[in-house]
């Protein structure tokens, strides 16, 4: 059924039901319209099939490129406001754009992206000759500097706009497709002849290509510039606008549309709610150039370079934001830390993803540029209900473009990024470089390929181990009991990120040393979630002595091995182990034909023959799975299977708490041989005693013990990164180790939230759904504490507040917020004021300053 237009008045309160729905879907429909070409749209409209591979749509058109002169010099003035300035920023850019945006629209034309501070409009000329398409789009050109001249001067700068027009062959190209994922690039002539117009253009200006000129010369004046452009002063006539009607989209147009939408985007747009889409979030930004790749790339060629970036950015969750090709070649910007996809070790995923497509891009002979920069940034929609696009503003965006520009043939990174990730990658310093937008040189450092693996246990702590008793015991206890021969058993850790599992890990694991007992260690990783047995691999890499990276040498070694433990007829199964162990034996005859089910059961009893089959002096009696949370399924029907197989095995896996957890993992916590241990907030005495021993002193003063407390709220993780922060501030400083107080107590309380911590709290923010991040942001303006009827009372979105109480109940479920005991009916607190503080700050001001007015109208009426 299309969501475009009304029919009759329904008759009946099922028609009613009905037409709501359609209503709803109709508004969703316009949103998704307005983030998408027209051309693309109109495309899926007349053939909603979802596309299976790349398109390349040919046609001439005129194009209109329009640049927003000055700008940049806005920018790096309200950059210095901080993220107030950020989003002034974003508010005056879409004021300008929106006049563009309105006057395209006008004209007729469909604007297909948007970069930065600028804009690209295509006229194509599918129904009217290329001379009727280039004077419309010469009269919008026009049209738009007259709407300019009268613009309002802010920071002292008036801004005005460039504008070039090209006339000619056009390609649209449809690039990617893993996840579903597509982009949408406009290439061709067209595009090459807008670049040399643009730069010739001053601002106020608009000129036009030798090419488009000599569709409009007849009727058209201006001046004569160099290498044939002319800079447009009038054009006789006035065309009558040629505005295309509303595609039509049906259910299934609209799924395959979402494919060119940002996921975060998706969900705010199917609760309708794009007013709150907008946030400023901590990312870090990888700008990549690759010169190579031009309009006359082949499609094939050009989709075989974008599945790499795609395949990469995938694995490591980052999310790409725009890609574009120009006469100096395509560019294309991602991220990582955009909605819903924020890790606390996002700055060093990056750095690893640059790595890999430096590697990547080069074996496709592929000449690159990369820049990674790390800072916040506003994160949402610029433009207006008419046309409008995802993306990302601020100065960590600009500074990565420069970084890239510095950077032909290599990886340049801010001090930021190198701070936050220098623990997991090596770095080389390099002399400091002056970029434009910096009044000084600018310190960069060039990332180092590396074999250290990004998991948790790169980063292992060597102090000694602070508080814990009980869970110490515990695991005291099941390694006497494996050390003496006794049945060893199932431990699992869970807790949030930062309270403190891996330490206690780390603690077995000593324990285990000093008793005789060699552990053996996997890891999940968030970027492998879906990589079947991937925890397993280094847990059997290290059982089969498997050291070499050489497809013979390790074949070889597992075949000595299977035939050991499992005899020589395993060996025509062998195969079944590849993506365990990362061989290539062959497929033969026996296991060519098996049925799933059949090799998943005989590669798990070859398996655990390896496993269990072992000579008593190396046999493995300690089994430690790390991040449990991300497992896939495979790996937990493993490790299940390993805890009813194998009693003399001690067990030990750590996960976050999961939501949806593995029916495997429920069936293993659920054996009566398992022992869950759920680690809680550190006492005050062990976190004072954790950041004295991280600041390298015997005390601190009350008054920063206590504030630091109620941040982290026993977090040890964010007690250490809090404490850290404070030194690095320089509000404390040790002296010949003493502690010392810089600054005022006050001062101490605003300190800005160390980014692995906000990374940790907006992680799980960024998992609730949209109504319940918004419950969460509203809730922070009211405070630490706040009373359900205030939230129902500022809360933005009239139709759910019948919903609240439920919704608050799940932020309760979920150990966000908690039920004030003893206290006020429907009073609830944020389990930490970090919690808060950092769903305050993901908001806009704008959005901070709707909520503190609906406070203080019901402060008024109370």
């Amino acid at each position: 059924m299309p969501l475009h237009g009304v029919g009759a008045k329904p008759q009946t309160m099922r028609e009613l039901s009905d037409m709501q729905s359609i209503m709803n879907k109709q508004g969703s429909a316009e949103v998704l319209l307005s983030l998408v070409p027209g051309r693309l749209a109109r495309q899926f409209s007349a053939d909603p099939s979802p596309l299976k591979e790349p398109r390349q749509d040919r046609f001439e058109a005129a194009v209109l490129f329009a640049d927003i002169s000055g700008f940049t010099v806005l920018a790096e003035a309200l950059a210095r406001r901080g993220p107030a300035g950020v989003e002034e920023l974003t508010r005056v850019l879409n004021v300008y754009f929106g006049r563009l945006i309105d006057t395209i629209d006008a004209h007729g034309g469909d604007i297909t992206k948007f970069a930065g501070d600028a804009l690209l409009a295509l006229w194509p000329s599918t129904d009217e000759g290329l001379s009727t398409v280039t004077s419309r789009a010469a009269q919008c050109g026009l049209a738009a500097q007259e709407l300019f001249q009268d613009a309002p001067e802010l920071e002292n700068l008036r801004l005005s706009v460039r504008i070039g027009l090209g006339s000619g062959p056009v390609s649209l190209m449809t690039l990617g497709g893993l996840n579903d994922r597509w982009a949408a690039v406009a290439t061709g002539d067209a595009l090459l002849q807008i670049s040399d117009a643009t730069h010739q253009a001053q601002p106020g200006q608009v000129v036009l290509s030798p090419e488009a000129w000599t569709w409009v010369s007849h009727q058209a004046e201006g001046q004569p510039l160099r290498d044939g452009a002319v800079c447009l002063s009038s054009i006789c006539g006035t065309l009558q606008a040629a505005r295309p009607a509303a595609p039509l989209l049906t259910m299934e147009s609209m799924a395959a549309l979402r494919g060119f939408v940002p996921p975060s985007v998706v969900s705010y747009l199917e609760q309708g709610r794009t007013d709150w889409i907008g946030q400023l979030r901590r990312v870090t930004v990888l700008f990549i150039h690759f010169p190579g790749l031009t309009p006359t790339t082949p499609l094939e060629r050009a989709q075989s370079v974008m599945l790499v970036l795609q395949a990469i950015l995938i694995r490591y969750e980052g999310i790409v934001n725009k890609l574009s090709v120009d006469d100096k070649g395509a560019a294309l910007v991602a991220a990582l830390g955009l909605p819903p996809l924020v890790h606390e070790d996002d700055p060093a995923r990056t750095v690893q993803a640059a790595l890999d497509i430096q590697d990547r891009l080069r074996e496709l002979n592929v000449r690159n540029a990369i820049g990674v920069s790390t800072g916040r940034a506003f994160c949402g929609v610029v433009g207006n209900s008419t046309r409008r696009e995802y993306t990302m503003i601020g100065d960590v965006v600009n500074l990565a473009a420069r970084l890239m520009q510095a950077a032909p043939g290599d990886i340049l990174c801010d001090e930021a990024t190198y701070q936050a990730a220098c623990a997991r990658i090596p770095f080389e310093s390099l002399p400091p470089i002056t970029v434009k937008g910096k009044a000084s040189p600018l310190p960069v450092f060039r990332p180092v390929a590396s074999s250290r693996k990004c998991s948790s246990s790169t980063l292992r702590q060597e102090a000694t181990m602070v508080g814990r008793e009980a869970e110490r015991s515990t695991l005291s206890g099941h390694l006497k009991s494996l050390a003496a021969g006794g049945k060893g058993g199932v431990v699992v850790i869970e807790g949030d990120a930062g309270i403190g599992k891996s330490r206690l890990i780390d603690d077995l694991i000593e324990q285990a040393q000093a008793a005789g007992v060699v552990p053996l260690t996997g890891y999940g990783r968030a970027v492998e979630r879906f990589t079947p047995y991937f925890a397993w691999r280094d847990v059997f890499a290290e059982v089969c002595g498997l050291q070499s990276n050489d497809h013979e040498v390790r074949r070889n070694q597992v075949a000595d091995r299977i035939g050991a433990v499992a005899g020589a007829d395993w060996m025509d199964r062998a195969a079944l182990v590849n993506g365990v162990l990362l061989t290539d034996f062959p497929e033969t005859e026996g296991t060519a034909g098996m049925s799933e089910q059949l090799r998943s059961a005989l590669m798990h009893e070859l398996l655990l023959r390896v496993l269990t089959s072992l000579p008593d002096s190396s046999s493995p009696k300690l089994l430690i799975l790390e991040d449990g949370h991300w497992l896939d399924s495979a790996s937990w029907s493993l490790a299940l299977l390993v805890s009813q197989r194998v009693p003399s095995l001690l067990l030990v896996l750590t996960t976050r708490p999961m939501r949806d957890p593995a029916p495997e993992f429920t069936a293993l916590v659920g054996a009566s041989g398992t022992r869950l241990l759920r680690l809680d907030a550190l006492l005050p005495d062990d976190a004072n005693c954790l950041v004295c021993q991280r600041l390298g002193v015997d005390s601190i003063p009350n008054r920063l013990a206590a504030m630091i407390f109620e941040k982290a709220a026993g977090n040890p993780l964010f007690c250490r990164e809090l404490a850290y922060a404070l030194k690095e501030s320089g509000r404390i400083a040790i002296v010949n180790g003493e502690f010392r107080i810089t600054a005022e107590a006050g001062e101490l309380s605003e300190l800005d939230i160390p980014g692995t911590v906000e990374a940790a709290i907006t992680s799980r923010i960024d998992r609730l759904t949209p109504s319940e991040q918004l419950v969460l942001k509203a809730a922070s303006v009211i405070g630490r504490i706040f009373l359900s009827p205030i939230l129902s009372h500022i809360y933005p979105i009239e139709a759910e507040k019948g919903q609240l109480d439920d919704m608050i109940l799940e932020l309760v479920e979920r150990d966000m917020i908690s039920v004030e005991p003893a206290k006020l009916d429907r009073e609830y607190a944020f389990k930490h004021v970090v919690i808060q503080t950092v769903a305050y700050n993901l908001m806009l001001f704008s959005q901070r300053r709707q909520l503190h007015r609906g406070i203080a109208e019901w402060l008024e009426n109370a």
